[in-house]
């Protein structure tokens, strides 16, 4: 059981409830319903036994405590036992009653002897493959015991059969917030702050080592593993490798900038640096030496001299595909095995690369679908022809996904109110198939997986998912109640089929945050708040809950 007086999502003191006993944290912005308990009276430090909550105690009558006062003694004794037979005694035995209920429900967890979990962020996600109904993460959370919490990273598997906590690491501290995680096959690796940590299946740290600064954040290529080695790039521009067998640093070196972009493809590290004396390069780097293997010019290097807004893997080659510059920009192919780049590849002036677009590459066949926002263009990584697809009219549109030859993305209002909606290609005739607007004037929800988006009552939220080889729509909503619809889309018409409806929060209706994690093809999984949700792709069955 938390304490009343602490918020569960940040621990600060709550303020007061309103007359309807809503209370609002000061600091997070996390609303909540007053518990009828106060908050329990502090340890006692010499015996160490926890405080019992009681009934809040109804404001008496001035007048009844003058007349006692002025009471004759034996009247006095009379009073004073009514009030102890009368009121201190149920207070007592309430106390009693709920320190059996504390004490149940502590010997109930999850061994961990917390009165409350919560999920602060995300730093992993192993999404459920198709045919599978399980999906991974490796999550920072917090549990609160009594008047003190502390943070762990946890890894949590949900399907269709629950949500559950495989294992916890030891204590990272309470003021631990930035996490970067990498899978081992045998475990995770973990960058907490500025510590390296190798963390093993049952939650154990098998090593650790101090980094010389912590990870830029946002930056999910900083901490990467590749074959054997785990290479960590930090804020202030180091490179460094390690071994998953020790804490010793095997290799270190700096960086001509701060952001540089470090990618692994098949057992390579590919960097593309810009030195202050020199200009922008890329290169293959052993990842277990750190030895350059290769390198070359960054695409049209000679004409400009911009950073890569992109570098991506190619599936299924042991390649990566770089695009440069904004405007006037540029792409090429790097060959990580030869350590040669491919011929430039310039792209229309008029597409403007938007490196804020940071969602994985689709890629399609030979082709790519370019981070631009105003257009659907996909480049032919071979040849470097870009074809575009035709727009709704008075929208901008933003790729998705891809269902056999028919692309669906999300579209947004280009004016006035962005409304949301979809729209479909058929990739062959480039033709567009149909478009939509989301019901409800229902806004594209951001995709952003460190600081999610906010549904607010009467501004409901849309996205895509995926239920095999279907396309879903997931509609969040705070109305009547705070809820997620799911819907499925028929590819032909655009249409929505009959929604499963289930509820994300079982208080009030009011704001929350949430955070897509796992979009299908088996699971939908998101953070709403602070808690992990998770049900199958087409809706079906209970809503999974971590914590529950």
């Amino acid at each position: 059981m938390t304490d009343p007086a602490e918020c569960q999502g940040c621990g600060a003191m709550l303020p007061p409830p309103d007359a309807e006993g809503h209370v609002t944290c000061l600091s997070c912005g996390q609303q909540s319903r007053a518990s009828r308990l106060a908050p329990p009276p502090p340890k006692d430090a010499d015996l160490g036994i926890p405080g019992i909550g009681v009934p809040r105690v109804t404001t008496y009558d001035n007048r009844a405590s003058t007349q006692l006062r002025n009471a004759p003694g034996c009247a006095k004794a009379a009073v004073v036992s009514a009030i102890v037979l009368f009121v201190v005694s149920p207070l007592v035995i309430i106390g009693f009653v709920v320190l059996g209920v504390i004490t149940t429900s502590s010997d109930s967890g999850s061994g961990s002897g917390s009165d409350h979990r919560i999920v602060i962020s995300v730093a992993d996600v192993t999404p459920a493959a198709p045919g599978a109904a399980k999906t991974w993460l490796t999550v920072l959370e917090q549990e609160t015991d009594g008047s003190s919490y502390d943070r762990y990273l946890s890894k949590v598997v949900v399907g269709e059969r629950g949500a559950e906590r495989e294992w916890r690491s030891a204590s990272l501290g309470r003021d631990t917030s930035t996490v970067q995680v990498a899978q081992t096959g045998t475990g995770v690796v973990a960058v907490v702050e500025d510590r390296l940590l190798v963390i093993s299946s049952t939650g154990e740290t098998t090593w650790e080592a101090r980094l010389p600064d912590v990870i830029s954040g946002g930056c999910d290529t900083c901490l990467l593993v590749v074959g054997s080695a785990v290479v960590v790039q930090t804020a202030d521009g180091q490179l460094q490798g390690y071994g998953l067998g020790s804490s010793e640093r095997q290799w270190s070196r700096t960086l001509g900038v701060s952001n540089a972009a470090v990618v692994s493809t098949g057992e390579h590290l590919v960097v593309v640096d810009d030195p202050a004396d020199g200009d922008p390069f890329v290169e293959v780097v052993d990842p277990a030496t750190g030895r350059a293997t290769g390198r070359a010019a960054t695409p049209c290097a000679g004409s400009q001299r911009s950073m890569p807004t992109t570098v991506a893997p190619i599936p299924d080659e042991d390649a990566v595909l770089l695009l440069a510059g904004y405007s006037s920009a540029c792409a090429s192919r790097y060959d990580a095995t030869a350590g040669t780049a491919g011929p430039d590849r310039p792209l229309p002036d008029d597409l403007y690369v938007d490196p804020s677009m940071d969602d994985p590459l689709l890629f399609v066949g030979d082709e790519v679908v370019l981070p631009v926002r105003d257009t659907v263009a996909l480049l032919d990584v071979g040849t470097g022809s870009v074809r575009r697809l035709p727009v709704p009219d008075g929208t901008t549109a933003r790729s998705a996904e891809v269902f056999g030859d028919t692309l669906v993305a999300t579209t947004t209002a280009a004016r006035g109110t962005p409304v949301g909606g979809l729209a479909a290609w058929d990739l062959t005739s480039e033709r567009l198939v149909w478009s939509t607007r989301f019901d409800d004037r229902a806004q594209v929800l951001e995709r952003d997986a460190t600081f999610g988006d906010t549904v607010f009552p009467g501004s409901p939220l849309a996205t895509l998912g995926r239920d095999g080889d279907r396309p879903v729509l997931l509609t969040f909503r705070s109305e009547d109640a705070s809820t997620v619809s799911i819907a499925p889309v028929d590819l032909s018409s655009g249409e929505l089929g009959p929604a499963e409806d289930h509820e994300v929060d079982d208080g009030p209706a009011s704001s929350y945050s949430v955070t897509m994690l796992d979009d299908g093809p088996a699971r939908l999984v998101f953070l709403v708040d602070w808690q992990l949700q998770s049900v199958a792709a087409d809706g079906s069955g209970f809503m999974e809950r971590y914590p529950s």
